[in-house]
């Protein structure tokens, strides 16, 4: 992406995900830098649909802007959304505001089967037997 869509990318972020309560703006976490490289290398096939979009606002990141978008790009919207909020939620900083630390090993405790199947919850599923379908 050219450094003019990071930029109109990093405005309209920051139209739909605002400095508020506590949380910062989107640019403030650097949305079109690191973060929408990695959103764009786990999914290239937004690439081209989020480019659609910032030609279809041509530079003008506004509110009035994200509406033209949804009127006359829904699905374009959609993308817009999607990669926006997913690169400012893979910001330690907003991750450590909202309390998410990410997705960590929480290896299960020796007994914690014996826990989750008090009562017989699968002793149904047992006496049915295995049920299964080969994969041709």
């Amino acid at each position: 992406m050219t450094p003019e869509q990071r930029e109109t990318f990093a405005a309209l972020a920051d139209v739909l995900l605002p400095a508020a309560d506590g949380m910062p703006a989107a640019s403030e976490v650097d949305v079109a830098g690191r973060w929408l490289d990695r959103v764009l290398r786990v999914r290239p096939d937004l690439e081209p649909r989020l480019e659609r979009v910032l030609a279809l606002v041509d530079g003008n990141a506004s509110q009035a802007s994200v509406e033209r978008v949804r009127e006359e790009d829904p699905a374009g919207l959609q993308t817009l959304v999607l990669v926006a909020t997913g690169a400012y939620t893979m910001s330690p900083k907003v991750r450590r505001r909202l309390g998410y630390p990410g997705q960590r090993p929480r290896p299960a405790y020796p007994d914690e089967a014996e826990w989750d199947l008090r009562g017989g919850l699968l002793d149904p599923v047992v006496e049915r037997g295995p049920i299964y379908r080969r994969i041709p």
